[in-house]
């Protein structure tokens, strides 16, 4: 293979930008192709709305060293393309699965566009079985040249996915042309990353398994939590107990509102529907998304039983989006949570470090503050709900001072108790009944 490649990424939202950036900044030649105009304008002119640490200035560096570019006309970005990344969108209705339409769009502009494309690599995530109907979709449309598919599943994390690209943990490639697998993996470069080569049923299950993994480990010890909280047992130190065992470890075992962003709710749900597609229904994975669901609730309840009821109280809630150090409000726990408390009648004060990307809705429901200390004035109860580290450095004694009630419920338990309690305050955790008040 050549030290280089002429690749076509469609999709400039967050998998494929970071695709984009990573695989220019390796020396491909790379032409990313959006069907928003908007947002292709704005990045051939440097703006990056994705808040990403270290996206703006990869993408830059690669614009102006000639091997990134971005386009509104399939045409000119898929044209000469060798090798298509698809990084679409795949989002999963709750009753009819997944929606694979911008998917097989994507596909339509390279069988319209692609006159050079040999390879077709997916990397949106996708069910068990979308390959199978890709090939066929493909082979349908008489005359067009033979295409390779490749699976090839990111495993990003929202808040450090340039890094993950640049370093991956592994590599899964998945194929039936074993050569076309091992040319996709070939292009990042790193033989020193572990690599698989796999059918690609496998690798889309891979993909799939890993998400679901690390989703009903993380509604595993929320379900421990709520058993702590019952017991006065400290979750924090029994998720530590848990992860000294090797065969466990600590990752992903941290006890709060849930979890939540663009990849563990919906793939979670989307393998769900794919097992009921099959005839089946998996206990396992409908349990810890019921789990996660209700997470919001148990927090909801902490606050009902402290506060004296919810109706006509005000709640300032800190943090919207589902993890920090990102812009993604989508199947954010926080964001559930402040529309149930809504619902129930509370006056919802929010702030969030991303609150330019909020929903418009948001502002329709919900005060919302840049300032957390404009925030927390006034509020009976301050809830923790994205791990910030500007919340997490607040000066408590200060909001003690704006607040008018005195509850501070810790929504990630990450906050500094014995500040908090020093400052006259209450503090209530996920599971810390050996600290809560």
């Amino acid at each position: 293979m050549s030290s280089s490649s002429s690749i076509a990424v469609i999709g400039a939202g967050y998998v494929g930008l970071v695709n984009a950036a990573c695989l220019a900044d390796l020396g491909h030649s790379v032409a990313c192709f959006d069907i928003d105009s908007e947002k292709v304008d704005k990045l051939s002119n440097g703006i990056v709305d994705i808040l990403e640490p270290g996206l703006t200035e990869l993408v830059a560096k690669n614009q102006d060293a000639g091997r990134l570019s971005f386009h509104g006309n399939a045409e000119t970005a898929l044209g000469s393309a060798d090798i298509v990344f698809l990084c679409v969108d795949t989002p999963t209705d709750p009753v009819t699965g997944p929606n694979l339409r911008n998917l097989m769009g994507a596909i339509d502009s390279v069988l319209d566009h692609g006159h050079s494309v040999s390879t077709l690599v997916m990397r949106s995530t996708v069910p068990p079985g979308t390959t199978a109907v890709v090939s066929q979709s493909i082979a349908a449309r008489n005359g067009h040249q033979p295409m390779n598919i490749v699976v090839h599943p990111e495993f990003f994390q929202e808040g450090q996915a340039v890094a993950d690209c640049q370093a991956p943990s592994r590599i899964v490639v998945g194929s039936d042309d074993q050569p076309t697998a091992q040319r996709v993996a070939e292009l990042w470069q790193s033989s020193a990353t572990p690599q698989m080569i796999t059918d690609t049923a496998t690798a889309e299950m891979i993909m799939q398994a890993s998400n679901a993994f690390l989703a009903a480990k993380i509604s595993f010890i929320n379900e421990m939590a709520r058993i702590c909280d019952a017991t006065g047992a400290d979750i924090d130190l029994v998720a530590k107990g848990m992860g000294l065992d090797p065969r466990i470890g600590r990752r992903y075992l941290q006890a709060g509102i849930g979890f939540g962003g663009s990849c563990l709710p919906k793939d979670l749900r989307a393998l769900i529907s794919s097992a009921h597609a099959l005839g089946w229904s998996p206990p396992a994975l409908e349990a810890a998304l019921k789990v996660n669901d209700d997470q919001i609730l148990v927090i909801a309840e902490k606050l009902y039983q402290r506060i004296d009821g919810l109706e006509g109280k005000k709640v300032a809630i800190l943090g919207l989006t589902f993890k920090p150090d990102t812009a993604d409000f989508r199947d954010s726990p926080a964001m559930a949570l402040a529309h149930h408390l809504s619902a129930e009648g509370v006056d919802v004060r929010a702030t969030d470090p991303a609150m330019d990307h909020a929903p418009r809705g948001a502002t329709n429901e919900f005060e919302l503050f840049v300032d957390p200390a404009e925030c927390v004035r006034g509020a009976d109860a301050v809830v923790l709900a994205t791990a910030w580290p500007i919340y997490q450095d607040l000066s408590w004694p200060e909001v003690a001072d704006a607040m008018s009630g005195n509850l501070v419920v810790d929504g990630r338990n990450v906050l500094n108790v014995s500040e908090i309690k020093a400052a006259g305050l209450r503090y209530v955790g996920a599971g810390r009944g050996s600290v809560s008040d």
